[in-house]
């Protein structure tokens, strides 16, 4: 537990060395791969179980735990617990969201992008350097940062990450709370069982920031259901 820590060992966990940065690191934590991804994914498999009637899940059938990643561990080569992960975002999270959010992104706007460190050449080459070129202590893409080092100011190569993201979460509770509310109740009852609904929406709106991530996703299926004008009472 986080009282069991020295001062030393959370400082050693940055920048996860809050109590509620440790508590978030100790759920998803696990020593099988497998798990421990499906364990990153927005609902849990047993707050799926919960939050979808028997007769949805009756009817599409119920879904193993690890089925969507086995085939992908099965195929990983690499041997450091730091590649194997790399390798694994490789195969699975690039292909699968990164590259066709800039895609969609960029032909929106009448933009083509190429991804120059995708070249075949450059990703046999990292997929081979060491885990400890990689992240080293606290800094992260190590040997790229002093390969660009004398080419990129100092600041410019210590200056942190910034995420490519529209600001949702902030919306959902602000300008469109109205909005994510309304296609929130419009879920279909014979999908979603209602008390969870019911119980996500009041932390919602209690401004429990851990609800965000799990109401944009049902925010997302209802207006896709809507959009679509997909049959839901089949499953009732």
């Amino acid at each position: 537990s986080w009282q069991d820590l020295s001062d030393s060992e959370k400082k050693s966990l940055e920048p996860f060395h809050r109590v509620e940065d440790f508590d978030y690191l100790r759920s998803v934590a696990d020593k099988s791969l497998l798990i421990w991804r499906d364990k990153l994914s927005v609902f849990s498999h047993q707050e799926r179980q919960n939050l979808l009637t028997s007769h949805f899940r009756e009817a599409a059938g119920q879904p193993l735990v690890d089925a969507p990643y086995s085939k992908i561990f099965e195929r990983l080569r690499a041997s450091e617990p730091l590649n194997r992960v790399l390798e694994w975002d490789q195969q699975e999270l690039l292909p699968n969201q990164v590259l066709p959010f800039v895609d969609r992104l960029s032909m929106a706007h009448s933009v083509e992008v190429r991804s120059p460190f995708l070249d075949y050449r450059i990703i046999e080459f990292a997929n081979n350097l060491p885990s400890r070129l990689k992240i080293r202590g606290k800094v992260n893409k190590y040997i790229h940062k002093k390969a660009m080092s004398k080419l990129l100011p100092q600041n410019l190569l210590d200056r942190p990450k910034e995420g490519f993201v529209q600001p949702n979460y902030t919306w959902m509770h602000g300008s469109l709370k109205s909005w994510t509310l309304e296609h929130l109740r419009n879920l279909p009852t014979s999908w979603f069982v209602q008390s969870q609904l019911d119980s996500l929406i009041k932390a919602f709106l209690s401004g429990d920031v851990s609800t965000n991530a799990k109401v944009w996703n049902l925010v997302c299926l209802s207006v896709w259901l809507r959009d679509r004008d997909i049959e839901t009472s089949s499953f009732s």
